[in-house]
């Protein structure tokens, strides 16, 4: 327990260091810039020890430890190389080198995640012993893109890295060959963890149904919160990285939800309400963007408010 809860004060920590380096430029902060990340990693670290010290033996609460540190690091390292590099070059010292840890720290938090968290959800083992090899070749395939790209971009200048890519090496090197291997195993080992996990509602029990509903519930708000945050969306940019935010971390809630007290919530019933008000809110913006600004460009209005076209847009919406 005392080991658990000694990382989720690390997770918090990197955390709260990389969302004060955030908001050290507003701009930065209201245009995304690693916050969202930040306040996942956060909620995956302080959920995550719950779970380790709730449930020792399972891997769970461990593996949200895991990527809780590695979706901290990311943050932070890339806030501080933006401040360092970009923000206020030379106030901060080793820009480079969190430039460099930022390109491939990412690796564990994603890969374990996308793979063997769910492979291993909710009872902390595969659906049967054969498919502990799945677990053990995600495992492999993650550990390799990462030494892909911590090698790969070794000594490349923090301001010429790029997220996801191999900027130091050339194509066909032994790197790129290795990070284009292990990402195709990857994606394999990512497809059999969503047929695993479709296998166990299929077969499991009553409790095992609700947990995994648990589970996609939350990946569907994420899901919501982070097509509300694309461009086409008008929303105002102040609203939506809060709330791409705040959904990031929906995901590691309804894990601990789901393991820990899933009995007392009917999660058919939540389900439901969500589907009910994302359509609503979705149908609402539609009619009130449609009306007011599509039909008020047709009539001439300039871009100026109608408060007739609103008032229209508003009892249509009231009586849908």
């Amino acid at each position: 327990m005392g080991i658990a809860w000694s990382v989720v004060s690390i997770a918090i920590l990197i955390a709260i260091a990389g969302l004060t380096l955030v908001a050290n430029n507003l701009g930065d902060l209201l245009s995304g810039g690693g916050a969202g990340i930040l306040v996942n990693a956060g909620a995956f670290g302080l959920l995550g020890g719950l779970l380790a010290a709730r449930r020792p033996s399972s891997p769970i609460g461990w593996l949200m430890l895991l990527i809780s540190l590695s979706q901290g690091g990311t943050g932070l390292a890339d806030a501080y190389a933006t401040v360092a590099l970009t923000t206020h070059p030379g106030a901060l010292p080793a820009g480079d080198l969190a430039a460099w840890v930022g390109s491939w720290i990412w690796v564990p938090g994603l890969g374990l995640l996308a793979t063997v968290l769910l492979l291993v959800f909710p009872d902390g083992r595969p659906l049967s012993p054969r498919w502990r090899w799945v677990v053990w070749t995600a495992i492999a395939a993650t550990a390799t893109v990462l030494l892909s790209f911590a090698a790969g971009n070794w000594g490349v200048p923090g301001r010429v890295i790029l997220k996801g890519t191999l900027t130091g090496t050339q194509p066909g090197s032994l790197y790129t060959f290795a990070y284009e291997g292990s990402v195709l195993v990857a994606g394999a080992c990512m497809a059999a963890a969503i047929s695993s996990m479709v296998l166990r509602f299929r077969r499991g029990t009553v409790d095992e149904r609700q947990q995994l509903k648990w589970v996609v519930a939350g990946a569907f708000l994420v899901a919501v919160g982070t097509v509300l945050g694309f461009d086409f969306v008008p929303i105002p940019t102040i609203v939506k990285q809060p709330v791409e935010a705040v959904s990031s971390a929906v995901l590691p809630a309804a894990i601990a939800i789901a393991i820990l007290r899933y009995r007392l919530y009917d999660i058919d019933l939540v389900i439901g309400r969500t589907l009910v008000y994302g359509s609503l809110a979705v149908f609402i913006t539609a009619v009130y963007v449609g009306i007011v600004v599509g039909i008020g460009t047709l009539v001439g209005s300039g871009g100026k408010p109608n408060i007739a076209l609103s008032i229209i847009a508003t009892a249509i919406v009231a009586v849908a």
